[in-house]
């Protein structure tokens, strides 16, 4: 769920913009990171009932990824890992 939010606040921003947000710290980037890496990584893989439950979370997050992923280079090379 975290991710998902996550996938739908970076469409309306950019990397640069966060890290220079005083409030923002890389810190806060590189957990980011890992949070959408991990979940693009369960994407395929197989579901459980819980996990299917779900889909749509993970179709925000993939769909996001793929409009935002040039404004993020620091979490496209944690997916890209």
């Amino acid at each position: 769920m975290a991710s998902s939010i996550c996938a739908l606040v970076f469409d309306l921003t950019s990397e640069d913009a966060l890290l220079n947000h005083p409030g923002f710290s890389s810190t806060y980037l590189d957990s980011l990171s890992r949070l959408i890496a991990r979940s693009l990584a369960s994407w395929g893989q197989g579901m459980s009932g819980s996990a299917e439950a779900e889909m749509d979370l993970l179709e925000i997050i993939t769909a996001g990824y793929s409009r935002w992923a040039n404004r993020f280079p620091q979490i496209r090379k944690a997916v890209e890992r």
